[in-house]
C-alpha cells in the first residue's frame, strides 16, 4: 500500500511516539540509584545502611517490595566467641558509583579491628550483593562469622519456602527445639540449607528468590530463640578470603504496573466549621494521573451524598511518596463526612463547632493515664489491668556507664544516693515506660506539673479515677458492685 505524504508523516510520528513510550516504560523497569542513594525500580527498593537501629529491625541492607518492608538487618553477624560478639553496626560510610550504579558501604568495628564492605548493584532484573573483608578471618574466628538478613514473619504466615532439598510452610509461631552449638549456646532449628531460596513462590506480592553464588545459605526461625526474632537467611563467611566472601543474587518479584494504594489523611478529631479543612492524599511516586476527590456527607437516613469534588492539588514529593491536597474549607454545615479518592475512602469525621466535646482528650484522661500508672494496681470495673508492679526498682544507676540504648550516666549523678541503692519515692507514682531503665531522677516532676495544671483548668469535673496510694490501688470507674480488690 502506497502512503500519501501526510499519511507517511503521521505514520512516522506514530512510530516515534511508540518507540519513545517503550523506551520510557523500559527505563521505568530498570534499577537505578536514586538521589537518596538507594536502589529502586517501580514497586521495589533496596536500602543500604540508611537506618541505624538494628535492635528495632531497621538497619543494614533492607528490601521494600510492593510497599512493604519484607527484609532488613542485612550485615555481618558473629557467633559468641569467648563471651564476645560483633556489635550491631551503628554507623557506616556509604559511597556511590553512579557509572556502575553501585552502592558500597564500609563498616568498621575498631574494638575487634574488623572491617568489611557490602556492595549492591543492579544485574538485569536482579540485585547483586557482595561482601568483602578488609583481611581474612583469624583461625579462631573461622565459621563464627556470617552475613545474614531477616525476613518479617507476619508477611509470610502460611507462605511456602524452598531452600535446597528442604521445603515447607512458614508457621505463625516458632516450631522445633533449640539445639546447642559447639560452645553450648542454644541455637534455633534450621529450616533448610542450599544455594537457592524461594520464599512465597505462590504469591506475586511477596515472592523473592535469593541465590548464593559461592557458599551455602541456611534458613532459620529465630522466633523460637528470641521474642524479637524473625526468619533469618545467612551464609557463613569462609576463611582465607577477602573479596566476594559472600555473593548473593536477589530477585524480589515485581508486578508490572503496580502502584501503592492512595492513603487519605484527615483530622481524626474533626473540623470546626470556620477552620481550614484539608485532606492530605499520599500517592505512589510513579503516579501519572490524578483523579477527583469527593467529600461525602452521611445523612440522617444513612444515605451518602456527594457535597464537593475536585482534583487535588499536587503538593510535591517527600522521601518516597507524592502528596496532594484536597481542600474543602468552603463546606461549613455540621455533620458527618468522609473523603473518597479512587477506590479509597477515609474514616468518617465530623464538622462541628464542638468537635472537642468528647472522644478527643477524654480517652487519655479516663483510660490511658490510669492504665499506664506504675507501682500500683489498676482495676477497670470487673477487669484488672495489672497489680502493683516494679516495687523493687528506682535504683540509682552506676556512675560513668552507658546504657544499652545509648543513655550515658556521667561521673557524677544528679542525686546524693549511692549507686544501686533505692531513690526514695520513685517507686511510687510514675508511668510505665517502653522497657527503659534510664529515667533521670532529677526531672520526674515535669509530668506531675502538667497534670496539676490540667486539673486546675478542668477543676476535676471530668475525671472519674480514684487513686489510693496507701493501698496501692486505682479504680478507673466505680461500678454498682463497688468491689475493692
Amino acid at each position: 500500500m502506497k502512503l500519501k505524504p501526510y499519511s507517511s508523516l503521521v505514520f512516522m510520528v506514530f512510530l516515534l511516539l511508540g518507540s519513545f513510550s517503550c523506551d520510557q516504560q523500559s527505563s521505568r523497569k530498570k534499577w537505578i540509584v536514586n538521589n537518596q542513594e538507594y536502589l529502586e525500580t517501580p514497586g521495589l527498593s533496596v536500602l543500604a545502611f540508611h537506618n541505624f537501629y538494628p535492635g528495632g529491625k531497621q538497619g543494614g541492607i533492607e528490601i521494600i517490595q510492593h510497599g512493604e518492608r519484607i527484609a532488613t538487618n542485612g550485615f555481618i553477624r558473629m557467633d559468641r566467641v569467648n563471651g564476645r560478639r560483633l556489635p550491631y553496626p551503628e554507623r557506616a560510610e556509604r559511597e556511590i558509583d553512579m557509572e556502575k550504579q553501585e552502592i558500597k558501604v564500609l563498616v568498621n568495628d575498631e574494638d575487634l579491628d574488623f572491617k568489611y564492605t557490602v556492595r549492591v548493584w543492579p544485574d538485569g532484573l536482579n540485585i547483586r550483593l557482595a561482601v568483602d573483608l578488609d583481611k581474612p578471618l583469624p583461625v579462631e574466628w573461622e565459621n563464627k562469622f556470617h552475613f545474614a538478613i531477616e525476613f518479617f514473619p507476619p508477611l509470610y504466615f502460611g507462605k511456602s519456602y524452598r531452600i535446597g532439598d528442604n521445603f515447607g510452610i512458614i508457621p505463625r509461631q516458632a516450631m522445633g527445639p533449640l539445639t546447642p552449638d559447639d560452645q553450648g549456646n542454644l541455637q534455633p532449628p534450621v529450616m533448610g540449607s542450599g544455594k537457592v531460596l524461594t520464599l512465597a513462590g505462590e504469591d506475586p506480592l511477596r515472592k523473592v528468590v535469593i541465590e548464593s553464588l559461592n557458599v551455602d545459605m541456611v534458613l532459620m526461625d529465630e522466633r523460637n530463640y528470641s521474642d524479637r526474632g524473625w526468619i533469618w537467611l545467612r551464609s557463613v563467611i569462609p576463611s582465607g578470603v577477602k573479596e566476594n566472601a559472600v555473593e548473593w543474587s536477589i530477585r524480589p518479584n515485581r508486578i508490572i504496573g503496580w502502584e501503592r494504594d492512595p492513603m487519605i489523611a484527615v483530622s481524626q478529631v474533626g473540623y470546626h466549621p470556620d477552620q481550614n479543612k484539608k485532606a492530605i492524599i499520599e500517592l505512589d511516586q510513579g503516579i501519572r494521573q490524578m483523579h477527583e476527590a469527593r467529600l461525602i456527607r452521611i445523612e440522617n437516613d444513612q444515605s451518602l451524598n456527594d457535597i464537593l469534588s475536585s482534583v487535588p492539588v499536587i503538593w510535591g514529593k517527600f522521601l518516597c511518596y507524592q502528596y496532594a491536597v484536597f481542600d474543602f474549607s468552603s463546606v461549613k454545615e455540621p455533620g458527618m463526612y468522609m473523603v473518597r479518592y479512587g477506590d479509597q475512602t477515609s474514616n468518617p469525621f465530623s464538622i462541628d463547632a464542638d468537635v472537642y466535646k468528647e472522644g478527643v482528650w477524654q480517652p487519655t484522661l479516663e483510660g490511658y493515664f490510669p492504665i499506664q500508672m506504675c507501682h500500683i494496681g489498676v482495676r477497670d470495673r470487673q477487669a484488672i489491668w495489672h497489680g502493683p508492679c516494679h516495687l523493687d526498682d528506682a535504683l540509682q544507676a552506676p556512675l560513668d556507664m552507658e546504657h544499652v540504648d545509648g543513655y550515658h550516666q556521667y561521673e557524677e549523678s544528679e542525686t546524693s544516693y549511692a549507686p544501686l541503692t533505692p531513690v526514695p519515692s520513685l517507686n511510687q507514682g510514675g508511668w510505665h515506660d517502653a522497657g527503659d531503665d534510664d529515667l533521670a531522677a532529677g526531672s520526674q516532676a515535669a509530668t506531675t506539673h502538667y497534670l496539676v495544671l490540667a486539673n486546675e483548668i478542668f477543676k476535676g469535673s471530668h475525671d472519674q479515677t480514684t487513686v489510693n496510694y496507701d493501698d496501692q490501688y486505682v479504680q478507673m470507674v466505680w461500678d454498682s458492685l463497688d468491689i475493692h480488690v
